[in-house]
């Protein structure tokens, strides 16, 4: 998947980071499928719980890499305007490295909110 264009006037630019907001889901959840079913196999195969992880391309060090950014951009604005700031809905594991890159951040936390598939995170001011 390639990043949205960001010439686009901010009426296309929107509809085409949807569209390309929803394919990186879908690559992530077939990839976490596939991973689901390669673990199930090598674990009845070797008698025991075996865990491997599934990545094609570096799309999960590639989206891992992007979602940081994301999570700096966003604490950077929650610091800037006080308010707190949503993000879209993401999968648990892409909600994780966003809460692993903010973790120890001094001005802002970070809280998951919502019921899957739609659950997403806010960036909100750190109290105190």
């Amino acid at each position: 998947l390639s990043p949205p264009d960001p010439s686009l006037d901010p009426v296309h630019l929107k509809e085409e980071l949807a569209e390309w907001s929803r394919r990186s889901r879908v690559v992530q959840e077939r990839l976490s499928a596939l991973q689901h079913i390669v673990n199930l196999m090598l674990s009845r195969e070797m008698g025991t719980w075996t865990r491997v992880l599934v990545d094609v391309e570096d799309y999960r060090g590639r989206r891992e890499r992007q979602l940081r950014e994301i999570a700096e951009r966003a604490a950077q604005r929650v610091i800037e305007t006080g308010k707190m700031l949503q993000l879209e809905a993401m999968p648990a594991l892409e909600r994780r490295w966003v809460h692993l890159a903010l973790r120890n951040h001094p001005d802002v936390a970070t809280q998951s909110i919502g019921e899957e598939p739609n659950r997403r995170i806010i960036v909100l001011p750190r109290v105190g």
